[in-house]
């Protein structure tokens, strides 16, 4: 009987020093298996496979999220950037050569005195022709725009600009498509307005207002009609009204 008692009060005794000791030291970890079994998912922070799939999808969406903004950024900055350049109209040696021809037929006539000579030469040679390039084209775009010219020219024979622009295109088109490797097309260049205006006397309607397939062959035709205005006899009408827009210009700017 006392051996009984005995047994019984040192369970009790084990049994309150395991209680105790969980209540001090708190409750035990549950193990990874333990957790998923119970709530059926891996504890967070365990599957490692799982977390590094989801760090790199969320790495490619951020990318993909970057390359889109970049792209349409780049797209809406492209459509506000006008390219702009300038040409110096007297930077070429043949542009020279007529106004040293033109000096020496105002020295021999009574076209113009030297002072408006040198009035005329000085406003040439400062005078930089304001230039807009466009963005490149493909090749559908440049049969597309030889297309819709002709339509033009059907109902505007006459157009002298139309019919060179549409023998432009069709050169450049000819040019690309015959190149080997296949070319690329030349980025289209125009005078701008303000410039155009201001060379109204000075050069063709054509070279003036029109699109050109080529910087270079714009600036060919700016040199051209230039020195035709210098040399030709029947353009002096031409310089007499430029040399009276000149002064105009500089009183007005001396009365402001």
């Amino acid at each position: 009987m006392q051996y009984y008692i005995m047994q019984r009060f040192y369970s009790q005794y084990i049994q309150s020093m395991a209680t105790t000791s969980t209540m001090e030291m708190g409750l035990s970890r549950m193990s990874d298996e333990d957790y998923s079994s119970e709530f059926g998912t891996p504890r967070p922070g365990t599957d490692r496979q799982c977390a590094e799939i989801s760090a790199s999808t969320a790495a490619s969406t951020c990318r993909w999220i970057f390359a889109q903004i970049a792209k349409n950024s780049a797209r809406e900055t492209k459509r506000k950037i006008v390219s702009r350049t300038y040409y110096r109209m007297a930077a070429n040696k043949k542009v020279t050569d007529a106004i040293g021809a033109l000096e020496k037929s105002c020295s021999l006539s009574d076209e113009m005195s030297q002072a408006d000579f040198q009035l005329l030469k000085k406003a040439i040679e400062k005078f930089n022709v304001q230039i807009r390039v466009f963005d490149s084209v493909t090749v559908s775009d440049l049969v597309n725009m030889r297309t819709k010219a002709q339509v033009e020219l059907a109902d505007d024979s006459e157009n002298k600009g139309l019919t060179q622009w549409i023998a432009e295109l069709s050169n450049e088109i000819r040019r690309v498509n015959t190149s080997r490797p296949t070319g690329v097309p030349s980025q289209q260049a125009q005078i701008m307005r303000s410039s155009a205006m201001t060379l109204c006397n000075v050069l063709s309607p054509e070279t003036a207002w029109r699109k050109f397939i080529s910087l270079e062959k714009l600036t060919s035709a700016i040199r051209t009609d230039l020195i035709a205005f210098l040399t030709c006899e029947s353009r002096k009408d031409d310089r007499a009204e430029v040399v009276k827009q000149i002064k105009d210009s500089i009183i007005h700017k001396t009365r402001q």
